[in-house]
């Protein structure tokens, strides 16, 4: 039987998840662009082939989990809806030609408010979002058409071209838990 690992939850801020990307807000400083009564900044979005993007309605899942996945050709972006806050498990990345998975110490369960947008460095490893209401929540995620081609021609991939997915539980008997010992999750 797998060994179970708790993973604590933080609330995301932009100091900690700078490690994995960007989070999407307006920044401080002028505007890159002005038009009558809009002004514009841009992101550090990156991808190498077709954007996608997509509308996603994410079920509600137990706050246990064994997959991570990673993808090197986009800068993986998700945008929630109505409120849509979630826990996110993310790792830095382990190099685009290291089949090394990142270790489980590395981790970093960060709350996700419902308003705010992540996008993700190419390469980070994350988890899937585990929804902080019981209900079904909708994302817009911006990805490449590639990978999400790759992703569903074999669901447990491994190490593909364009992503690496691992089972903890499968290569390294573990299993993984999250636990809120600040109550982050009773007031989001």
């Amino acid at each position: 039987m797998p060994r179970t690992i708790d993973l604590p939850v933080s609330l995301c801020t932009q100091e900690n998840f700078a490690p994995f990307g960007q989070v999407l807000q307006l920044p401080d400083g002028q505007s890159q662009h002005r038009w009558s009564t809009t002004k514009t900044w841009s992101a550090d979005f990156a991808i190498d082939g077709k954007m996608e993007l997509m509308y996603a309605r994410v079920e509600p899942i137990p706050n246990h989990f064994s997959k991570m996945e990673r993808h090197f050709s986009v800068t993986q972006t998700f945008i929630p809806l109505g409120d849509a806050a979630a826990v996110t498990i993310f790792a830095a990345p382990t190099g685009d030609d290291n089949d090394t998975p990142p270790e489980p110490a590395n981790f970093r369960a960060l709350l996700v408010p419902g308003n705010m947008a992540i996008m993700m460095y190419r390469g980070v490893w994350h988890s899937g979002r585990f929804l902080v209401k019981p209900e079904p929540a909708e994302f817009i995620i911006l990805t490449d058409e590639h990978t999400t081609t790759e992703l569903q021609a074999v669901p447990n991939l491994g190490r593909g071209r364009l992503s690496h997915i691992v089972h903890y539980d499968k290569s390294h008997d573990i299993t993984f838990c999250l636990t809120d010992p600040a109550g982050l999750l009773r007031t989001a």
